[in-house]
């Protein structure tokens, strides 16, 4: 069976019964990092199960918004650049990076880490 290590997650919805989070994370049988979709019960603990979501406009709004920017984010850094970057800056800072980069396209924001 596969074990996965998150190195991020982001919530997209909530709900009484529980939570659904976007998650980047670095399987153990895989090179890279890849995204994963979960659920988490109320009382915290994870649920296998595909994660089923409120076709409601900002639940669909955030979890396209976190797909592209934590997809990103998977493709561009190995899972120990993640690591180092969640461990540096944290998770909140990594996604808000990530948007930014969505926003702005790499190279803009290159000029303004330069500035």
């Amino acid at each position: 069976m596969t074990r996965y290590e998150t190195l991020l997650e982001v919530t997209v919805d909530e709900w009484e019964e529980g939570r659904g989070v976007v998650q980047v994370v670095d399987p153990d049988d895989a090179d890279g990092a890849e995204l994963r979709f979960c659920y988490y019960n109320a009382d915290g603990r994870f649920t296998n199960r595909p994660l089923s979501l409120s076709p409601d406009e900002d639940a669909v709004e955030r979890t396209t918004e976190m797909v592209e920017n934590l997809g990103y984010v998977a493709r561009t850094f190995d899972p120990e650049e993640i690591r180092e970057l969640v461990d540096t800056l944290g998770e909140d800072r990594v996604v808000d990076l990530a948007r930014l980069v969505d926003t702005l396209g790499e190279a803009r924001l290159a000029e303004v880490l330069q500035d």
